[in-house]
């Protein structure tokens, strides 16, 4: 016997916003990512886009998905548990709890022109609301597994991947504690995660590593007279061998001979000039000359294990990520006229992530450029009290929380740049303990630990939201307001590495041209290639240098402000409207200390320190006070199929105009030193000399002089905040009563 049933299609009859809704079964059954995230069946919502991931593993260890909605920024979404807070503050684009999809009850998605009620969105406001336990005891187990054991080998890798095997289970129950009167809903999600993976980068060969930049030599170069302009450069693959009328250029080389100019010759660096260098003989830099902490290093750094210059080492690693995900909720009826309910979720989380060249850093495995590990963990704390005064009166309180702790470690030996050789990185202190500084040779992989690790990240979010229903007549207002404060310590290097950042390009080691093509004392540059590059670092002559310093550990205090009011009139029978107001407030951010926050006046060229001197914690930066956001909707009910609808509402940009992870000089100052032009190298720096950290500034009296070489944010203490205007029309028609 097969049953075959179904619900009568749903007209939204009163409403004029554009929304839909996920239901239980919807989440349980849908195909959803690997990691069964609900946010990945979001994009069957009219608007949504694909979902995406955002951030790393360790800033987003719960594999929090976003999506952009009717075009708009992702950070532009408003994410609710339970109708209280749910985005997080560090990276607002994600979710502090992704709850598993057996715990959902159903999921709520407006898009716009939403009513005066919803906000702090300019793109969509999505409400995930938890399952509640009932009468009846029921519960429900499950368990998936993804193994790389039953799919075909890579055939383009040399390398055989570690296995990968994800393992999901879990379970849900739910039911009565006192009939009738309490009830509780508890899941609990577990992940284990290792992940093969293997990623391709470029080293430098082993002849290379030794000075020999021989086979890096190209084609001999000719000129030809200046009526050949602008085509006077010849090359040739043999030596001594120009075209009759052209002249064989040359150049001086290390042994005192001249000897033919060739694309990719090495030449000495010099302080002044870059047109007559001399080149080192045979293109082979004497041991003599190598920097001895570049030996040291590549001591340490495998050799190839694939033929050719780019991509020639392949590396394979496993990615391993453990979660504990688990919540409950107790629903309690006082009376019938009184309920409460109470939701505490946790997530905690152990990722690694590895480098592959072990402490010298570089990518993980995967090619990621976060290469650490590390703990989080996650909570969120939803409870909400509902009265009815009568049954044209109700109230409704709720409280939210959340908490965020993400950390990742810089996995590396202490001191490891010191004992190197590359003086002055290891700093005694939690950004510069371990490790080398970022060492950037054009065309080859990166060494060294990412400009964001190590980080160690708290958040803590609270909202408090009172909304009231009076119902009068054919008129229903809702009034209300929500009120947040926004926590952030972040305790992570924002601009540049801590450790240092040597970039190492093929100009300091190459030549430039002497004059032009048209004129009769012009001299070509030979090209250069890659091998310049690694020959500049083997003398450990970087062409630029840069670090932060961090000299205060510190974070900033956000408080925003909703309120609204709003009228759902139902004129007549056919015809509803939908009328209100919506009023935001967001102060800009003061610092937890002073010296948090700052901002670089170009008038003065001078930077202002929030908490010292003239300058209060918002750093004078002005709270802009005129956020009205008027909404309005109209729905008709042509006739019991058809609905017309239409709407339109302003939302205001929610994300924070300026914040401490920019705008904090001389807690964290930027050095930046470059050479006199892309053809020399850093004067009176070297990688044995190490980036010197940059001094201490004192802040105190609110009003500092930057260096030259610093760098300074710029905010518009009077800046307004952006806004979005939605509109919609609407027909919806009922067919064959189970398809609208």
């Amino acid at each position: 016997i097969v049953e075959i049933t179904s619900e009568p299609a749903a007209l939204k009859t009163d409403r004029a916003d554009v929304s839909a809704q996920l239901s239980d079964e919807q989440t349980s059954n849908l195909p959803l990512s690997l990691d069964r995230n609900y946010q990945s069946a979001l994009e069957i919502v009219p608007g949504v886009s694909e979902p995406s991931t955002v951030g790393s593993s360790f800033g987003n260890p719960n594999g929090s998905l976003i999506s952009r909605i009717n075009g708009q920024n992702e950070r532009y979404n408003n994410f609710q548990l339970d109708g209280t807070i749910n985005n997080q503050t560090n990276v607002i684009s994600q979710t502090a709890i992704v709850l598993p999809a057996d715990a959902i009850q159903v999921v709520d998605v407006s898009t716009n022109a939403y009513d005066a009620e919803q906000g702090r969105a300019a793109g969509g406001v999505v409400n995930v609301q938890m399952k509640s336990g009932t009468n009846r005891l029921r519960g429900s187990l499950f368990a998936y597994n993804t193994n790389s054991a039953f799919k075909a080998k890579n055939a383009l890798t040399g390398i055989e991947s570690p296995n990968t095997n994800l393992n999901q289970f879990g379970g849900t129950i739910g039911g009565p504690i006192i009939k009738d009167k309490t009830f509780f809903f508890g899941y609990y999600q577990g992940g284990r995660d290792r992940r093969g993976q293997n990623t391709f980068v470029a080293v430098p060969i082993a002849a290379y590593r030794t000075g020999d930049f021989s086979s890096a030599l190209g084609s001999y170069l000719c000129l030809l007279p200046v009526s050949a302009a602008p085509n006077r450069v010849v090359k040739t693959s043999q030596p001594n061998s120009c075209p009759v009328g052209s002249t064989t250029l040359t150049v001086m080389d290390t042994a005192g001979q001249t000897v033919q100019l060739r694309d990719g010759q090495i030449y000495r660096p010099t302080a002044t000039g870059s047109t007559n260098r001399v080149a080192y003989a045979g293109n082979i830099i004497p041991q003599s000359e190598i920097n001895p902490a570049v030996a040291a290093l590549f001591n340490l750094l495998p050799l190839p294990n694939r033929p050719g210059l780019g991509d020639n080492y392949e590396a394979a690693g496993t990615f391993v990520q453990d979660r504990e995900d688990f919540g409950i909720k107790i629903n309690h009826n006082f009376s019938a006229n009184t309920t409460i309910f109470g939701r505490y979720s946790y997530f905690k989380s152990k990722t690694a992530d590895l480098p592959i060249f072990g402490d010298l850093g570089g990518p993980s495995s995967g090619g990621g450029a976060t290469a650490s590990e590390g703990p989080g963990r996650n909570d969120s704390i939803s409870a909400n009290l509902t009265h009815v005064f009568s049954p044209k009166l109700i109230t409704e309180i709720r409280f939210g929380y959340v908490g965020v702790h993400i950390t990742g470690n810089n996995p590396s030996a202490v001191g490891l740049g010191n004992s190197l050789g590359i003086t002055n990185t290891n700093i005694d202190d939690f950004f510069s303990a371990t490790g080398i500084p970022q060492i950037a040779i054009s065309g080859y992989e990166t060494l060294g630990s990412a400009t964001t690790l190590p980080f160690d990240i708290k958040e803590k979010s609270y909202n408090i939201v009172n909304n009231w229903t009076l119902i009068s007549g054919n008129h229903t207002f809702r009034f209300g307001g929500d009120i947040r404060k926004l926590t952030l310590d972040k305790f992570q290097a924002t601009s540049s590495n801590p450790r240092g950042l040597f970039t190492f390009t093929t100009g300091p080691t190459g030549v430039t041209a002497v004059s032009t093509q048209t004129s009769a004392t012009f001299r070509p540059a030979p090209l250069t290639t890659n091998a310049n590059a690694v020959a500049g670092f083997l003398l450990g002559m970087p062409q630029s240098v840069r670090r932060t310093t961090v000299a205060q550990l510190g974070g900033y205090i956000t408080p925003q402000y909703f309120f609204f009011a709003q009228d759902r009139w139902q004129v007549n029978p056919k015809l509803t409207l939908n009328y209100g107001v919506r009023y935001e407030l967001y102060p800009y951010p003061s610092g937890t200390n002073p010296g948090d926050q700052s901002y670089y006046d170009p008038e003065t060229n001078t930077v202002l320190i929030s908490g010292y001197g003239p300058n209060d914690d918002r750093i004078n930066i002005k709270t802009e006070r005129g956020n009205i956001a008027p909404r309005l909707g109209v729905a008709y009910r042509f006739d019991d199929k058809t609905v017309i609808r239409a709407g339109y509402g302003i939302s205001f940009v929610p994300i924070t105009l300026n914040t401490l992870a920019n705008q904090n000089f001389g807690s964290q100052i930027d050095l930046q030193i470059a050479g006199s032009g892309a053809a020399f190298a850093v004067p009176g720096i070297t990688l044995t000399t190490g980036i010197p950290a940059a001094p201490i500034i004192d802040l105190t009296s609110g009003v500092v002089t930057p260096p030259n070489t610093a760098v300074v944010g710029v905010v518009n203490p009077n800046q307004r905040r952006g806004y979005i205007q939605s509109y919609n029309f609407t027909v919806e028609r009922d067919l064959w009563g189970f398809v609208t």
